[in-house]
Parts: structure tokens; C-alpha cells; sequence
């Protein structure tokens, strides 16, 4: 992307953002700003891991436009524990990308599946169930132990292409 095209970018919605006084308002406008960067979803809020992504607590402002889906699953595995985009965010200020901590080596397996089952459900448009359901499909024709040894195994048969 061009540099002058984000720095004007940048400078509108520095802008816009100006006198606005409410949480929501801004995380409208962030939104929209993320979009120009092909980013559709977005989280703001505190990098603490016990607050993180819990709304409903006191004092804290978790705002995030996620498909409803993937909030309640990553609610209910706890991902906030895990999660290598809140321990990049504590360790530096400003937006980042997935790719960007993706291939950080410190990710762990944990880690990367939940960026894996983020992604695929996304892009795919489908649920969890549907997804391992076809995963183990998958695992199972290709005797495969794992997600990891299955790709492997594509990867080698030529079933699939490295990105």
C-alpha cells in the first residue's frame, strides 16, 4: 500500500475521531478505518488476560466486530489465555496482522490453532462442527493423526499448494 495513501487515511480519521466522546462512536469510525486496510474485523480493549474479551465486566470498555459465532467459541475455550495477538499487543504498541504473528517462532501449537480455527471459519463461512467434521474426513482418508500431519501429507501428494 502506498505511504501517502495512509498517511492521508490516517490523518482523516485522526480527524473524525477528534471530538468524539463515546466508545462506540470511535469503534464505528475505527471500523471504517480499518476497512481501507482490507481488515473487516477488529478488537479493541484491555490487554489483560482476564479481562480481555469479557464485555460485561466493570470498568472495562472490550469492543470487537468478530462474527458472533467465534466470540461465543472463543469465550468458551478461554482463547484470551492463549490468544498470540493479545501477548504481541502487550509487548508493542500499534495495529499489526495476523501474518505478522503467525509466523512469529514464539507462537505456540495453541496459539496457531487459534488463529487456524479463526481463519477457517471465517473465510469459509462455517461453523466449528462443520468444519472438524470435514477435517477428520480428511485426517482419516489420509491417516493422518493430526491437522498438522494432514497437511504435511497434502503438501507432499500435491493435493494442496504451500501459500
Amino acid at each position: 500500500m502506498e505511504l501517502r495513501r495512509i498517511a492521508v487515511e490516517l490523518d482523516l480519521f485522526l480527524k473524525m475521531t477528534d471530538d468524539v466522546a463515546q466508545s462506540e462512536q470511535l469503534f464505528e469510525l475505527l471500523s471504517a478505518f480499518a476497512l481501507n486496510f482490507d481488515c473487516p474485523w477488529i478488537a479493541y480493549g484491555p490487554l489483560a488476560s482476564e479481562r480481555a474479551f469479557k464485555p460485561n465486566r466493570e470498568g472495562s470498555v472490550v469492543m470487537w466486530n468478530y462474527p458472533a459465532e467465534w466470540q461465543e467459541r472463543y469465550s468458551r475455550m478461554g482463547y484470551a489465555k492463549i490468544d498470540p495477538l493479545i501477548k504481541k499487543g502487550r509487548k508493542e504498541a500499534g495495529p499489526f496482522r495476523w501474518s505478522e504473528v503467525y509466523t512469529d517462532e514464539n507462537i505456540t501449537e495453541d496459539g496457531r490453532r487459534v488463529l487456524d480455527e479463526a481463519a477457517i471459519g471465517t473465510i469459509l463461512g462455517r461453523s466449528r462442527n462443520t468444519i472438524d467434521f470435514h477435517l477428520k474426513n480428511v485426517m482419516r482418508k489420509l491417516d493422518a493423526t493430526s491437522r498438522t500431519v494432514a497437511v504435511v501429507k497434502a503438501l507432499n501428494l500435491g493435493i494442496i499448494e504451500p501459500p
